[in-house]
């Protein structure tokens, strides 16, 4: 039942994102959260000893924000060119957010920049992860490693519907149904504003190469309409939903 609950709530939230200028209210299952996402911002590197003392800055200054209730869920990205890493915040708290982030001595710097998008993704995201802080705060993160999918407008999007691109997004429904049923899908969501990044995957598998084979056989990819960036997420244990067990 949870994971028929699960999925139906992925597809309404993926099927249903309220046009411009409508309320932003997820489907049951689903919350509304700040996206966070961390990349380079080209200015020179300092010498070792301040670079040191930046990413001393920037560590607590995650760790006020995630006491503070504002961050919920962060970790890096590997091998992702100019993309550092991901936060993910309340976004109810988005003045909060904007205000904090700059306290963040990498970010102040210009070393980074933070783009913050609106995003559905799965309720309750690091529900677990800081009720097992509160039972033994002195416990060390346990980091696994996720497949984190950028969903980015293709060359051949079409903002208007015919019957061509209504067949195209059936499959895509049906085929993020079928990765959430496999428990392959443990996170899923659209961004709430237009623009080039539509979406993000996030599977459980065991490689990058892996979640962009099963990501690609989406109809909406593989008719251009979407293009995928798959890169490893690290992210502690407890933060995100446990993937589904495949039903039987």
């Amino acid at each position: 039942m949870l994971a028929r609950l699960s999925v139906l709530a992925l597809l309404l939230a993926l099927a249903s994102v309220p046009a411009a200028g409508q309320a932003h209210k997820p489907p049951a299952g689903m919350d509304t959260y700040l996206f966070g996402i961390l990349k380079t911002g080209h200015v020179e590197p300092p010498p070792a000893a301040e670079a040191k003392a930046l990413q001393d800055g920037h560590l607590r200054n995650m760790e006020q924000l995630a006491d503070e209730g504002l961050l919920v869920g962060a970790g890096p990205l590997r091998n992702a060119g100019d993309y550092r890493g991901i936060f993910i915040f309340k976004a109810d708290r988005r003045a909060e957010v904007e205000k904090r982030v700059q306290d963040d001595p990498l970010i102040r710097s210009g070393r980074l920049v933070l783009e913050l998008l609106p995003w559905w993704g799965p309720e309750k995201i690091g529900d677990r992860y800081f009720a097992a802080k509160r039972e033994d705060p002195a416990a060390p993160d346990r980091m696994l490693a996720y497949q984190l999918a950028f969903l980015k407008a293709g060359p051949n999007r079409k903002a208007d519907t015919d019957p061509e691109t209504e067949k195209i997004q059936t499959g895509h429904m049906a085929h993020i149904q079928e990765m959430a049923k496999a428990g392959q899908l443990v996170a899923a969501g659209p961004f709430l504003e237009e623009g080039t990044l539509r979406g993000v995957f996030v599977f459980k598998l065991d490689s990058v190469e892996q979640a962009r084979e099963i990501a690609a056989q989406d109809p909406a990819v593989q008719a251009g309409r979407l293009v995928l960036e798959t890169y490893e997420w690290f992210v502690a244990d407890g933060v995100l939903p446990q993937p589904a067990s495949a039903e039987r």
